[in-house]
């Protein structure tokens, strides 16, 4: 989809990091450049960081509206507003920032340091809890779970449940040093679900450490692997209960949590011949991602049971063998990001909306986010291939426009061969459901109202007014509509059936059936 290289980001590791909702992007490489771009790859907004250090990290608060961003050596957090494009200095008081995370409810950002010390700030209030000595030792990961609460995991070999103020409500030791500390939810059996109730941690990559919160007393669960697979690189909690796990060998394998079936392997694969560095997966798409050696694998993961190499699409970047680090899929499953530590960062598209139409032997249909084509069916001939500046909700074709949308504004285009311009937009009252197109009209559905107009007006056209339809008080709700070259027809939920001259701008028929009609079929002619 798109590719940022080392220009934009210096040489070496490049940090990434999506919000929420996957529109927009921050990177950030050894120059200590912050790059905003959207889901094109399009420059939005940069800036340069004060701080000498290199980042440790970056994280989106959960409205996609700020991003904090912590760099080694320093006490401060530079906070990135999206919509006012402006930063703005968050002094901590303290030294040697190590964590960053944001809370997935709350206004809340969690900030840790290398000696162990704590510091809550809301955003909302602009209030700072510091606790001092939450830790002996660096805090090194940490997350927030649905009900607020918050977990750490320190080089001290402990890990600390608080709550939103930073108030200690649970602590644990375990034997090794923790990482990709995450709140889950355990399979207890078919029947109850716990909540985000289970800590699952990263034991030096030695092992994976199950904690529970719903019972004090109850013994953390270690899962050990086979000492082929190598060292436990990374996981991912996914479906009902299973994990995903990385290995450094370049195997993953697929665990569930399920307490009949702990410890028991589901499924493994051998991906990469020589290593992997890190595993993603997309709820949306069910599907697994591995990256490592020098490609991206993405693997389908709706079929455990079938688990491998048979539907696997490799993307190849032979020129990074060795250097791929990261992945990262958008919550939409649409485009799957990884990075390198030649300071490169790759888009790839992983699913493209089905959106389609046709007009007689013609068919329209998405290329990519942002690019449609035309295609003459009978011999398989492209006729024009048009660029959007926006990502379609709804596209129509007509026999030499185009119509595409988002929301309640349509966008209109005329095409001849393969060229084509942009001859008119126009925004409606609510948001559109579906639209028509005849040689000259468009009929815009919307609201269970129709609204007919001419796509482009000129003048040597007969100007032609805008027309809504039900027009009827009786009759305000349309249900479905058809155009052809010569009529609009449309039904309603009383039973009526419209037929509209589009050559005379008026109605020529009315038929009414005895009930509401839902839908309606024609043939060219109308009929």
């Amino acid at each position: 989809l798109f590719k940022l290289g080392a220009k934009m980001h210096g040489e070496g590791p490049v940090i990434f990091a999506w919000e929420k909702k996957g529109n927009f992007m921050a990177t950030v490489g050894s120059n200590r450049r912050v790059h905003i771009v959207d889901r094109q790859g399009k420059l939005i907004n940069q800036f340069p960081l004060a701080g000498l250090g290199a980042v440790i990290a970056m994280d989106w608060d959960k409205d996609g509206d700020v991003l904090g961003i912590i760099q080694k050596g320093t006490g401060c957090v530079t906070l990135y507003n999206l919509h006012s494009k402006k930063c703005e200095k968050l002094e901590t008081r303290l030294k040697d920032l190590s964590f960053l995370g944001w809370s997935r409810v709350g206004p809340q950002l969690a900030i840790g340091t290398t000696k162990g010390n704590l510091l809550i700030y809301n955003r909302k209030t602009f209030k700072q809890i510091p606790v001092i000595g939450k830790h002996t030792k660096k805090i090194t990961c940490g997350a927030w779970n649905h009900e607020n609460k918050l977990v750490l995991g320190s080089s001290d070999k402990n890990i600390t449940i608080s709550d939103d103020t930073g108030y200690t409500l649970r602590q644990a030791s375990v034997n090794y040093d923790p990482s990709q500390i995450t709140f889950n939810e355990m399979k207890q059996d078919k029947h109850s679900k716990s909540g985000e109730k289970t800590i699952s941690l990263n034991l030096d990559g030695k092992s994976l450490l199950l904690y529970s919160m719903v019972h004090n007393d109850t013994t953390p669960i270690e899962l050990t692997f086979q000492s082929k697979y190598g060292r436990i690189l990374c996981y991912r909690w996914f479906g009902d209960g299973y994990i995903l796990v990385g290995f450094s060998s370049g195997y993953v394998v697929i665990i569930s949590t399920y307490m009949k079936e702990i410890g028991q392997e589901i499924n493994s694969y051998k991906y990469h011949s020589q290593a992997l560095h890190h595993v993603v997966y997309s709820p949306t798409l069910m599907k697994g991602a591995s990256i490592g050696d020098s490609c991206v694998k993405v693997f389908d993961m709706s079929d455990l049971t079938s688990f491998g190499e048979e539907g696997c699409v490799t993307f190849e970047l032979e020129d990074e063998f060795g250097s791929l680090e990261r992945l990262h899929w958008t919550k939409d499953g649409q485009i799957l990001t990884a990075s390198s530590v030649t300071g490169t960062i790759y888009a790839f598209l992983t699913k493209i909306p089905v959106l389609h139409d046709f007009n007689y032997t013609n068919i329209l249909y998405l290329t990519s986010l942002r690019e449609m084509c035309v295609k003459e069916a009978v011999h398989n001939e492209v006729q024009t291939k048009v660029s959007v500046e926006i990502e379609p909700d709804f596209i129509s074709l007509g026999s030499n426009h185009i119509a595409v949308g988002m929301n309640n504004k349509v966008w209109f285009y005329r095409y001849e061969g393969e060229n084509y311009e942009e001859v008119a937009s126009k925004e409606y009252l609510s948001t559109v459901d579906s639209i028509l197109l005849s040689d000259f009209h468009a009929a815009v559905f919307c609201d269970s109202k129709i609204t007919l107009h001419l796509i482009e007006i000129d003048d040597t056209q007969e100007m032609q007014e805008e027309h809504t339809f039900p027009e009827k008080h009786h009759d305000r709700d349309a249900t479905d509509m058809i155009m052809t070259e010569n009529f609009l027809i449309y039904c309603t939920a009383r039973g009526t059936l419209h037929y509209f001259s589009l050559e005379d701008w008026e109605f020529v028929n009315e038929y009414r059936h005895e009930v509401g009609i839902k839908n309606i079929y024609a043939n060219t002619s109308g009929t």
